[in-house]
């Protein structure tokens, strides 16, 4: 990782982790296809090959895989934690965006790893008290504050963990182009305790449904963001975290869904196919142009998945023989993320200037400090234009507000402009930027 100024270019972070077998697997004497030849390689064997039979000697796919870990059945929650994200922490409190996703088949762990169990806790928690210990040993405390929100995306529609009976909630783009839930809460723990009490209550509002795979099978992805903002003599830094606890990938020959649980699976499906694209994206044509929009998946992670993040892929499979097909898809998938490089800005405002929210999703219903809500000018014409093509507003408006914003003198304009079209939130965004 080499560091240039504010900027610091990063090569993704790619771990396979092996779950032990579970009960269904030991009950059907599964046999292990997963051998690990050392801390960063692994044999996966075709458990449907002859020894025997030299005919196909040529076409085995037993193959060897290479990722920055591999972590086997002995591995502790605090082993994990400490190879993928224990550096990462103070990238954060300096102001750096990160993303952590945990990948891989229905029931392979994901959401143990993150979680955790009582305990056993999870990265989630461990990265939080990291968090809150780095804080303190500063010994300036009043300077930073950390807040949390936690959001699930369940066939495609957006709800919040936090708030019971919240409903649908809309993801907009604010008029810099980062992604927004509107109206989700955003809570401020002042320790990791009190922060995982918020998260196992939200997580027990995660939809589940028990398939032929999996008797706890999350049918949603669960976004963590954990934003923390320090307040210095050079200005304003805001680091966020973004941890995923993707649902896992199915096939319908092996968990017999129908009905709700198959239109489920279908959602689940795409929307891991958008998010794979998009990273494939990263390697093969970085600074190209990716569509985001093909899933609200990738529509909110738009930042951590722009290459201005560092990130994280902690894979995992089961070592049984029934489920090869998906631990070599799994595999082959990490094993081509790892190539990935990004360059992460700092995102650091200088007092007395707008923070534009660089890099990144933002969860919480403010996107920007109120202090950085007022600019020492009036916008241009160009700023305007910018704004209403970012923004939905209704095209018959157009073609009077253009015209229109070539003569603006004012912020108090603006503010007349804005409140005359109320129907559009393009306006209301300016009357509350440029006000």
């Amino acid at each position: 990782m080499t560091t240039i100024e504010n900027a610091i270019d990063h090569q993704m972070t790619v771990a396979l982790r092996i779950r032990p077998f579970n009960l269904m697997e030991t009950k059907n004497r599964a046999q292990c296809i997963t051998h690990q030849l050392g801390p960063q390689t692994l044999l996966l064997k075709d458990p449907g090959e002859d020894p025997y039979d030299v005919l196909r000697s040529s076409r085995t796919r037993e193959t060897t895989f290479t990722f920055n870990h591999v972590f086997d059945q002995a591995a502790t929650q605090e082993n994990v934690y400490d190879s993928t994200m224990k550096n990462i922490v103070d990238d954060i409190l300096a102001g750096y965006n990160a993303a952590i996703f945990a990948y891989g088949p229905t029931g392979t762990g994901k959401t143990y790893t993150m979680m955790g169990k009582p305990r056993e806790p999870g990265l989630m928690y461990l990265t939080l008290k990291d968090l809150f210990k780095t804080i303190e040993e500063t010994g300036r405390r009043d300077h930073f504050s950390v807040s949390l929100s936690y959001a699930e995306i369940y066939n495609e529609t957006i709800r919040d963990l936090l708030r019971p009976n919240s409903g649908s909630l809309a993801l907009r783009e604010d008029p810099y182009g980062n992604p927004k839930i509107v109206g989700i809460t955003a809570l401020s723990p002042s320790t990791p305790e009190e922060a995982m009490t918020m998260l196992k209550t939200g997580n027990k509002r995660r939809s589940e449904t028990t398939t032929a795979a999996n008797k706890t099978s999350s049918r949603s992805h669960a976004i963590l963001q954990i934003t923390v903002k320090q307040t210095g003599s050079d200005g304003v830094s805001t680091g966020r975290l973004y941890m995923v606890d993707l649902a896992g990938s199915e096939r319908a020959s092996q968990t017999t869904n129908s009905g709700k649980t198959m239109k489920e699976e279908g959602y689940i499906n795409r929307s891991l196919l958008a998010l794979r694209n998009c990273i494939m994206a990263l390697r093969e044509r970085p600074g190209s142009h990716i569509n985001y929009r093909d899933s609200k998946l990738t529509w909110l992670l738009k930042g951590a998945l722009s290459g201005k993040s560092r990130m994280v892929m902690i894979a995992h499979i089961s070592p049984a023989d029934s489920a090869f097909e998906d631990s070599r898809s799994t595999m082959t998938y990490g094993s081509k993320a790892k190539f990935i490089k990004t360059r992460v800005e700092r995102n650091s405002v200088p007092h007395g200037t707008a923070e534009r929210g660089r890099g990144g999703a933002v969860l919480q219903n403010d996107s920007h400090p109120p202090e950085a809500n007022h600019m020492t000018r009036a916008p241009s014409a160009k700023d305007m234009q910018f704004i209403m093509r970012r923004t939905m507003a209704p095209l018959n408006n157009l073609p009077r507000m253009v015209p229109l914003a070539k003569n603006l003198q004012s912020a108090r304009e603006i503010s007349a402009t804005a409140r005359a079209s109320a129907n559009s939130y393009t306006y209301l965004e300016l009357a509350r930027r440029w006000l």
